[in-house]
């Protein structure tokens, strides 16, 4: 074993290991990488993302302590560009030093690790500490119901936007899964993944692109939240939060256009999402996730909307493509079911994965939906009941039918739209 001490660097078991200040001093640490690094290679952890490239997993040391190993793997001219530009490990592990130190609570990686052989960096590792009272800020906003929760929520994470500004540093990849959320009276925000952090001011243009971002994949979050998350972060300065609050309404619609067209790309061609193939006359686009045997099972019970829920298309084959990348914007929205395959033949059709505690969607959930399909674009008709579905006992509403909205073009008076509207037809 060889170490840095000046640098931090650590060369222990074939990997190179980078550690914060203080922390290459720890008796326990090698014990520690040895630990998890065996861990890791008898395959005994439990991946928890459905990306053949990137994978996280939980595990509990025995020290009792608990950790996330992140690990990114590389191939191809990724190798050699990597080693070059080196890992995005171990940028994190710099980037959170640098926003703790900004006063933006993150919790801080223990240490990250580069694998490389003679054709370039193999693969990357970066432990951090497992926060077990958070949960991230797409879960947290998915369930919670209470209003003034919500409301409290959106101001803290405006709070922590500010200081990652205040502190020079620029986030690009403004995503809810990318803040933790400990809940509380006062909810407390931390700021995590920062692998495309910069250290540079952030230019006006480039925070409403990424607040709208963020709010584009909030599930059911509505005016107050956007309003409350607007004013932590320009608190006091009721100007400086309409006019962010006008910026960021008109860069949602275009983010949905914008996103409908990349969506049409990946549904569309063999890729690390999607994957495309025949089964007789049928052209069946599906995801990644879905091994060949799930697929053949759902195609077969493609009737059991326990297992599978599913929404006729018209148009042919040249359809599916469409419909599937708008469904797919509706779910990273909140809008809409999480779609796993479309079929192109005789009966083309969207098949969508089952919903937590199916049953009809409430009046005050349909009106929820409403105002934000009504932000990204307008609606060319009442949706039908039968367009409709509703999950967690009727709380949240869905959309089946994304032929309905217009992408690109929202209302400019969304309650008098909703009004003529009206509630949904029973068609």
């Amino acid at each position: 074993m060889s170490s840095g001490a000046d640098t931090g660097r650590l060369d222990h078991a074939g990997v190179r290991w980078w550690v914060g200040p203080g922390t290459r001093d720890d008796e326990d640490l090698t014990a520690l990488l040895d630990e998890v690094m065996q861990r890791f290679r008898s395959g005994e952890l439990v991946d928890s993302k459905d990306d053949p490239y990137k994978q996280m997993m939980r595990l509990r040391t025995r020290d009792g302590r608990e950790w996330l190993l992140k690990v990114r793997r590389y191939d191809g001219t990724q190798r050699l560009r990597r080693r070059w530009q080196g890992s995005k490990a171990r940028r994190e592990l710099d980037m959170a030093r640098r926003v703790a130190d900004a006063g933006v609570v993150t919790p801080l990686p223990l240490a990250a690790g580069e694998e490389s052989s003679w054709a370039g960096l193999e693969r990357e590792f970066l432990i951090l500490p497992f926060v077990e009272t958070a949960a991230d800020l797409r879960e947290i906003a998915a369930r919670e119901a209470d209003a003034s929760v919500r409301r409290g929520l959106a101001r803290a994470l405006g709070e922590c936007i500010r200081r990652l500004e205040s502190g020079g540093i620029f986030q690009e990849d403004f995503a809810p899964n990318n803040f933790l959320v400990e809940p509380g009276p006062e909810p407390r925000v931390q700021a995590i993944d920062f692998e495309r952090a910069e250290l540079r001011p952030v230019r006006e243009r480039e925070l409403v692109f990424s607040l709208a971002k963020l709010l584009r994949e909030l599930p059911r979050a509505g005016a107050l939240e956007r309003r409350a998350l607007l004013q932590g972060l320009r608190p006091g300065d009721p100007v400086a939060v309409r006019a962010l609050w006008q910026a960021v309404a008109a860069e949602l619609p275009r983010q949905a256009v914008r996103d409908h067209a990349r969506l049409v790309r990946v549904v569309s061609r063999e890729g690390r999402r999607f994957r495309t193939l025949r089964r007789g006359d049928d052209v069946v686009r599906a995801r990644r996730s879905l091994d060949d045997a799930a697929l053949e099972e759902l195609l077969g019970d493609r009737h059991d909307r326990h297992r599978l829920l599913r929404r006729e298309l018209r148009g042919g084959e040249g359809a599916v493509p469409d419909a599937l990348a708008r469904a797919e914007l509706l779910a990273h929205r909140g809008l809409g079911p999480t779609p796993l395959l479309g079929v192109a033949g005789r009966e083309s059709w969207i098949g969508f994965a089952p919903l937590e505690d199916p049953a009809p969607p409430e009046p005050r959930a349909v009106e929820s939906l409403l105002r934000g399909l009504l932000a990204i674009g307008n609606l060319c008709a009442t949706p039908s009941e039968g367009a409709l579905a509703g999950a967690r006992s009727g709380r949240v509403a869905l959309l089946l039918d994304a032929s309905l909205l217009e992408l690109g073009r929202p209302p400019r008076h969304p309650s008098r739209e909703l009004r003529r509207l009206g509630p949904p037809t029973t068609r």
